[in-house]
């Protein structure tokens, strides 16, 4: 079980780092504030991926006050690329959601003097 532990830490670590530098990288087309988010959340995201690491890692040899610490940093800073990420999809999302509004609200053609209005 604490194998398993270590590896969702390593997995958490390298998928917040991989995710939030290949946003940067790739997406260029992104507002720059949007890209530089993306490289906050993966930073947050690698340090909390290695304080839960080095708390599994090193669990019986740490005294209960410095667990408490390091779980208490793990959680917040986990909490924070979380946050950082539902505020990102909720600024994506109100893009979408102008950007379809405004092709429902183009102007409509006039009909006054087109024969098809007659009719």
């Amino acid at each position: 079980m604490p194998q398993m532990k270590l590896a969702s830490c390593l997995v958490a670590l390298a998928f917040s780092v991989l995710f939030g530098f290949g946003v940067f990288f790739m997406a260029r087309r992104l507002s720059l504030w949007v890209r530089f988010s993306c490289v906050f959340v993966s930073v947050l995201g690698a340090a909390s991926g290695y304080l839960c690491f080095h708390l599994e890692s090193h669990r019986q040899s740490l005294p209960y006050r410095r667990r408490a610490y390091l779980d208490h940093y793990s959680t917040l800073l986990a909490g924070a690329a979380m946050g950082a990420l539902v505020v990102l999809a909720i600024y994506g999302l109100s893009l979408l959601y102008m950007k379809r509004r405004e092709r429902s609200n183009q102007p409509l053609e006039p009909t006054t003097g087109r024969r098809d209005a007659q009719i």
